[in-house]
């Protein structure tokens, strides 16, 4: 299983961004920006899509009482262009670089043109059948899933319903 630190997560070829990092007390969320300033190279999905480039901005909400980390991919215009849910174990905060953290239980759920995806379960399979996980992670990542996947549906989703854009500063 991976542990990942929000802060040093998700910055294929960045090479220059800004950073924020906050504690929503009221709703007991961190919340973490990350506003690219240079870039490689685009990080284009398989689809096509741009979700990293110069001037876009990565927001992740990492909540400590749900088993998902978010991350928001927004568009130099504050667009959203990708949702990105990864199915965790835990959140927490890492002991060395008092950070919030994760670990990562591979599935994921991709909310981007107006589908939501389940994706990786081929991960998940390798980590249970080369015990990396246990069968109860294993249930809890697809547990967890299902259920994120029924509030999207259903539109009862806390983070899903907030308005995201407002949560950034740059």
């Amino acid at each position: 299983m991976k542990r990942k630190v929000i802060s040093k997560t998700y910055l294929r070829d960045v090479e220059k961004y800004e950073f924020r990092l906050e504690y929503d007390k009221t709703r007991d969320f961190y919340i973490c920006e990350k506003n690219i300033l240079s870039i490689e190279k685009p990080f284009v999905t398989k689809k096509g899509k741009t979700i990293m480039d110069n001037g876009y901005t990565i927001l992740e909400i990492t909540p400590r009482d749900e088993n998902y980390n978010l991350r928001v991919y927004f568009n130099r215009q504050k667009d959203i262009v990708e949702m990105y849910f990864d199915i965790t174990k835990e959140n927490g905060i890492d002991e060395c670089s008092q950070m919030p953290c994760y670990l990562d239980l591979y599935l994921d759920v991709i909310i981007g043109d107006g589908e939501c995806e389940l994706k990786d379960e081929d991960e998940l399979k390798d980590a249970l059948n080369n015990g990396i996980i246990t069968q109860d992670d294993f249930n809890l990542a697809y547990r967890s899933a299902n259920k994120l996947i029924k509030e999207i549906h259903e539109k009862t989703n806390k983070f899903i319903n907030l308005d995201l854009k407002s949560l950034l500063k740059y």
